[in-house]
Parts: C-alpha cells; structure tokens; sequence
C-alpha cells in the first residue's frame, strides 16, 4: 500500500522549506567537462566528471533532457552477457553499494525494479532500449569548470532523485548492442521534482538535478547554457548551470517557448574551395528536406544531447546522402562512410564542407546552423563492431512516431541549446569550431526569455580555419566542382576540367605514338637481350583523416622502366638515339594539372 496523505505531505513539506534557500542573485556555475578523456561506443564524445554518494564514486555523465540523471550500478558489467565499452579501457565508473556509506539513510528510498519507459519512455524509445532499473536517491556533487579533483570541494545536490540501471541496453535492428556503462546528467527542469514508491509503499519526491541545484540556492535560475563540443576535432565541451557562456554563440539565439523548433530546409555547400560532392553540378544543394515522396515546408525537430544521433525523415536522409560516398547499413539505421575510396571521403571530411539546417521559431525569426563534414565523422566501436567503422549520424525514420524528430548530440557539436524553464523558452545558436574565443560567462536570470550572442564574434568561417580549403589540384573526386552561389551551367572547373581532358589526352596519343616508333627502330638496329629487370610502382597508403592527394615522393618522376642487362653507354652505336628515348619521356610530368590553376574560376560562396 502506498503511504497515507499525510506521510506524503510530510515529503512534499521537505521540497517546500528547501525551496527557501533559492537566491536569484548568485553566479552562474561553470560545470566542469573532460578534455582528455571521452567515452561512448558511437562518438567518441565528451563526458561530465561527477561524484555520487560518501565516499565520493566517481561517474561519467553525458548530458541529456532525460527524465532524471541515471547512473550504473557496478553489477552490471560484472554480467556473463553484458557489452559493457568501457571494460575495454579499465574498470568501469559506476556505483558500488558495498563500498558506500549512503547519507541521511538514502538506500530506503529504492524503488522497484521497473523497465526504461517507466524511467523515460522518449529515450526508451529512441534508443530502442531493453532491461531494468530502480528509482532511489542520493546525493551528487557538481564540480566547478577547472576545479575538479573529487576532493569533496564541489557543490552538493542532496536527496536527489536519480535511476540506476540494473542493464540498461541500447540496441540495434541487427541484433547489435551495448551495455550503458556511463550514465546521464539530466538537464530536465519543467518540473522540479520525480515521485516513485519504494518498496515498502512509501512514495518519495525528490528534485531533479538542475531544479536541485537552483532550490539549494547554487545558481539563480532553473535554467543552462550548452556546447557539447567534439573529440575530433577538439572542441571542449561547455556546460554552464544558472547561464552561458556567450563565446559559444556566434548569432543572436533563436528564442522558443517550445520544446521544439520548426526545420524548414537542408541544404549542403562548402565555405572555401572547391566541392567534393558527389552527383551535383553547382552548390549549394538545395531542397534537401523531403518526406512523403516530396519537398516539404517544415517539420518539428526537438534537439536533444542525450541521443547520439539526427532523426531524421528516412527521404531526407536519403536526399543528403546522394551526394555523399557513403552506404546505408540496415543493421545500424545509419549511412557507412566509404573510406577506403580515394576520392571524396576524405576530402569532405577534412575541408570546410558543411550540412545546413534552416530553423524557424514559428513566428517569424529563423537561423541557420552550419554543422561541417569534420563532425560528421564518428565512430562505430567495440561492442558494436570489431573494428572501427566510420559513420554519417542520420538515422532515418519512415515516421515520426510518438517521439517526433530529433537533432541529437551529433548535430550539437555544432550548435549552441539553451533552456530557462522558469520562463518556458528555449535556445538554439550557431556555434564555433575550434578557434573559438576565451569563455565569457553570462548570467540567465529567471525571466529571462532572450540571450545575447558574443560581443564582436569571430565569423563561423574563422572558427573552422584549421579546414582548409579543397583545390582541384588536391580534389580526390573527378566530379568535383567549385563552389558558387547556385548558378547553374558549366562553371569555371568544369570549362578547366574540360581543356584539361583534351591537351592530357594529345599529349598522351603524341608520346605513345614516339614511344612504339623508337621501340621499333630500336628492334630493327639490334636484337634485344631476353633477360631484364622492371621495377614496380611503389604502393600509396592513405592514412585516416588526410587527404586523399597523390604521394609526394622524393622521386616524383618514377616510373616503371626496363633495363637491358650489360648496356652501357659506351656500348650504344653512334646513331642511338639516346636523348630522345620515349622511355624516359614521363607522362604524368606532362600533366594537365599545371594548367588547372590558370583556368581555374574563382569561387564565390554564401556569406
């Protein structure tokens, strides 16, 4: 039986006088992120260094809109049948019972074993996840950004409501799947607090994390400022409970009193240089929002931290994915990179080529976010697959289902979230690349419903300078073109490409016809030995994240060649005709390629 009226007031008096302590006028707090260190079987991704309990236990957190904050108990991995990814890399951080001295008699708070809808069903569904786990609280500490050493000088949430995974497991259509070893720091405040009954009946009210915090009078408002930055490339993340950092936003934030903003349109384009992408004649590539058989005006996406991935409708990732050297894999629901192509992986991947989402408000204002190809990149790993396996992060959908669309942690390298949800708003700005500028800390104060962007920010373009611009004479892709406006015709490269297919193919027919002219006056002046040597070309290795140009030998010029065993030159009779020999004629030295930058058509792109 659940606990009488008056035992659950008793709880909700608790909540109440702690609500109290609430102070409007404290600093925002700075959360500490790693930076050398990163988890997850699908990133790599950054992760929040917490403790739980006393003595601290220390965890990895990824940041997330879950229901409340989850962390694992130490029993999972410890399982015959659990793939848990961090084994591979040392013990675990997880939650030991054993070893901790719960305060204040937390462990009665318990709860019953239950499956992970009754935790979240959003993310339940989502990550199509299996298994059980338990309500129970107890007490986390938040460490200040650059102050973190688990020695106890953090911030204490106390009797805060978290889940504990008993074996929570995401899984994939093709039977794929892993063990949450790292868990979640719910960054979820519409309401303050989660009610379970343990397993005596009694039924708890406890704060969630980020309302915790604001009620215990550590920051002033229920609200955060995001940047989940990369691992590759390195872009710490950003995290900041009671504000923002302004440094991470290079527009005015798009403001919403919604969960959700409206996606009007996709496109693809490249900042600088030329453009690898596949099967278009001009850029930018346009209507790439597509559902129903068609070009559509808007959908409702909900960005969220806490999934790894942008899902999208299954037409509009297939719209994307038409100009991209990738192959869609079933037993994933994602689009494999094809990386061992020398062509335009490579040069995607690693020059300012971009995916652009147009967001709206549903009011009128709107922005663009630019996520470049260099965060499309991620990782497939172990549990999931043997080897490392290079993947585009668009999971279609055939429908939206009951938990819509959702742009993930993969497009939130790129994007700056906010939420105040004392005052129902949310916020979405472009964020920087790696050269972003030193942290400027800003305050949300409760009412707030509009942020400042950063004073004098630096263009997206020179936060993404360590992508260099792609040329024709490094394109790895025959189709690459140059970047434009979105004329349409025959642009500069393509007139280049042109000439150049000509004077290459003259030039070639010219040196074979003098080639097989010598050689045959050479047979008429001498029989030649049977026996000689030839020497191979040399193998190319490409290696990962570099790209995909021909290698720069010292010996540029090798080729093959053949040697006739005991020639030398005092041996050839006078009317040899040495100099002109087309053996030595080399035709990759007479290459159009030269002439590829004096044809070349500057480019012109969006600003």
């Amino acid at each position: 039986m659940f606990a009488s009226r008056a035992v659950v007031g008793a709880a909700l008096g608790f909540v109440a006088g702690v609500s109290a302590q609430i102070d409007n006028n404290k600093a925002p707090y700075p959360i500490a992120f790693a930076s050398n260190n990163s988890i997850g079987p699908d990133g790599p991704w950054w992760y929040i260094p917490t403790s739980v309990d006393y003595p601290d236990e220390y965890m990895y957190l990824l940041p997330s809109l879950s229901n409340t904050s989850l962390i694992v108990n130490s029993t999972v991995c410890s399982s015959q049948t659990a793939k848990c990814p961090l084994t591979n890399t040392g013990v675990p951080p997880q939650w030991h019972e054993t070893a901790s001295d719960i305060v204040s008699n937390d462990n009665q708070t318990v709860g019953p074993n239950h499956d992970s809808a009754y935790w979240d069903a959003r993310y339940s569904d989502i990550l199509n996840m299996t298994a059980q786990g338990q309500f129970f609280s107890n007490r986390l500490t938040l460490y200040e950004n650059g102050q973190y050493k688990y020695d106890g000088s953090g911030q204490w949430l106390k009797t805060h409501a978290f889940q504990m995974s008993n074996g929570y497991a995401v899984n994939y259509p093709g039977g794929a799947s892993y063990t949450v070893d790292s868990g979640f720091f719910s960054l979820y405040g519409k309401t303050d607090a989660v009610s379970w009954p343990d397993t005596n009946g009694f039924v708890w009210h406890n704060n969630r994390t980020l309302p915790a915090a604001y009620i215990q009078g550590i920051i002033p408002s229920n609200s955060y400022g995001l940047h989940v930055g990369s691992v590759y490339p390195n872009i710490t993340g950003s995290l900041v409970l009671g504000g923002y950092d302004s440094s991470r936003c290079l527009d005015t934030p798009l403001s919403t009193s919604e969960q959700y903003v409206q996606l009007t349109s996709i496109s693809l384009n490249v900042s600088s240089g030329d453009s690898a992408f596949e099967n278009a004649s001009s850029i930018p590539i346009n209507n790439l929002l597509r559902a129903n058989g068609s070009t559509i005006s808007s959908i409702n996406v909900s960005p969220d931290p806490g999934v790894p991935y942008m899902y999208l409708p299954r037409q509009t990732c297939d719209a994307i994915v038409q100009h991209l050297p990738v192959t869609y894999n079933a037993d994933f629901n994602l689009y494999i990179w094809n990386t061992d192509s020398h062509g335009s992986y490579h040069d995607i991947v690693s020059s300012p080529h971009y995916l652009a989402f147009s967001l709206s408000d549903g009011g009128g204002s709107s922005t663009t976010i630019k996520v470049p190809f260099a965060l499309l990149n991620l990782t497939l790993d172990t549990p999931l697959s043997s080897t490392p396996m290079q993947y585009f992060p668009c999971s279609p959908k055939s429908h939206p289902g009951t938990t819509g669309y959702t742009l993930g942690r993969s497009f939130l390298q790129a994007a700056f979230l906010a939420q105040n949800w004392n005052s129902s708003s949310m916020f979405l700005a472009q964020a920087p690349g790696p050269d972003f500028l030193p942290p400027a800390i800003k305050n949300i104060a409760y009412t707030n419903t509009s942020l400042s962007p950063a004073s004098n920010p630096p263009s997206w373009e020179a936060t993404w300078s360590s992508l260099g611009p792609l040329t024709y004479a490094s394109a790895g892709s025959s189709s690459a073109v140059s970047g434009d406006s979105g004329s349409h015709g025959l642009s500069g490269g393509d007139i280049a490409g042109i000439v150049v297919g000509v004077i290459a193919g003259v030039v070639l027919l010219a040196a074979l016809a003098a080639f097989l002219l010598i050689r045959k006056r050479r047979g008429n002046s001498r029989n030649r030995d049977n026996s000689h040597e030839s020497e191979e070309l040399r193998p190319y290795h490409d290696s990962p994240g570099q790209q995909s140009a021909a290698p720069a030998y010292a010996d540029a010029g090798y080729v093959s060649y053949e040697k006739r065993s005991g020639d030398t030159p005092q041996q050839l009779p006078n009317n040899e005709v040495v100099e002109v020999s087309a053996v030595q004629v080399d035709p990759v030295e007479m290459d159009g390629i030269g002439f590829r930058h004096e044809l070349h058509t500057p480019a012109h792109h969006d600003p």
